[in-house]
């Protein structure tokens, strides 16, 4: 059960990005290199992509989906802002690509357990505070299917970030923080890198990202 609390700090969370999307920031038209990298490498053969279910978590204005969608998987999405959501929905809709939208809360997701070969998160769930991202990523566990794949890919300590973007992110993912959320009795880490982007001449790191890749373990 969510508590009056957790809802409330949801309801910012909501109303955040809400208005960032309706004032049209960040509706990104192109999906991420990483995602592009990973998926085609892992999905090599085009055919067996129709049986590959892909959830993302935090899907925001689509572009991921886009990418996966024409590449041929079976695909849904989910984001707290319904500005995100109806131009996702419109763009798709647009080259007749068929994808599963839908607005709510990273912390119930509206899909059956066991639904999933895959779920992204690149950057969402670092939005929200820590507790609703173990809550998130309970929920992660339960749609995925035994040994389908989790891409976290949240925000890590030691970049320089300006107050506007501090202001979007809930929660700065430390080790100690992956491991909490990624128990060893549910998870099995396959792959866990760390990219920073550094502004030379600046003298500063503006960005760091992991790249987690962890299996869900049967019986879990």
């Amino acid at each position: 059960m969510i508590s009056s609390t957790e809802n409330s700090a949801s309801a910012e969370v909501e109303a955040r990005w809400e208005a960032t999307y309706r004032n049209g920031a960040q509706l990104n038209l192109y999906p991420f290199d990483s995602v592009v990298a990973w998926f085609s490498s892992r999905f090599r053969n085009p055919a067996a992509r129709a049986q590959v279910s892909v959830l993302e978590v935090g899907c925001g204005a689509g572009n991921n989906l886009w990418f996966l969608a024409r590449a041929g998987f079976r695909c849904a999405g989910i984001d707290i802002s319904p500005a995100a959501i109806e131009f996702a929905r419109s763009r798709l809709a647009t080259e007749g690509l068929a994808v599963d939208l839908r607005v709510g809360s990273f912390a119930e997701l509206p899909f059956g357990d066991q639904t999933f070969e895959v779920v992204l998160d690149r950057g969402g769930i670092a939005c929200v505070d820590l507790e609703t991202g173990r809550a998130a990523i309970a929920e992660v566990a339960r749609v995925l299917r035994p040994g389908g794949v989790f891409i976290f890919s949240p925000f890590s300590e030691g970049a320089s970030l300006p107050a506007d973007k501090k202001q979007q992110i809930g929660c700065v993912y430390d080790r100690d923080k992956v491991l909490q959320v990624l128990p060893e009795r549910q998870w099995r880490i396959s792959k866990w890198t760390r990219t920073e982007t550094r502004d030379e001449l600046a003298g500063e790191i503006t960005r760091v990202l992991w790249w987690i890749e962890a299996e869900r373990l049967a019986g879990s």
